[in-house]
């Protein structure tokens, strides 16, 4: 089961946690303009529920590429929450809005264990 929460820090400020099941679509649009990165959570494209995105200019800043190093990883996001066509999603500029969180794994007795 995938989780998702979103706490408001402030107004329009949010962090969000990634679920059991990590990052589930991750795309570098490289040829578009602006180089997106899009980090798709919940459920892929176009049925996801959340986006973070890292443009072109940003992505230098990640090294390994952030579809890479953030794959079927827990994650955590902060930053401002804007829509995009209906869905919401953080603009991320800097590897510091995202950090990886241990992977919780279901125990033998039903409980999720870190």
């Amino acid at each position: 089961m995938r989780t998702l929460r979103l706490l408001l820090l402030v107004p329009l400020v949010a962090e969000l946690i990634l679920g059991p099941g990590g990052l589930v679509s991750a795309t570098f649009a490289a040829h578009t303009r602006r180089q997106p990165t899009f980090l798709n959570v919940n459920k892929p494209y176009p049925n996801h529920v959340f986006t973070a995105v890292i443009w072109g200019v940003d992505r230098a800043a990640f090294n390994p590429a952030p579809e890479v190093v953030y794959w079927k990883k827990r994650i955590c996001v902060t930053g401002l929450i804007t829509e995009y066509r209906g869905r919401p999603e953080v603009i991320v500029t800097s590897p510091a809005q995202i950090t990886v969180l241990p992977l919780i794994v279901p125990s033998p007795e039903g409980g999720a264990k870190k």
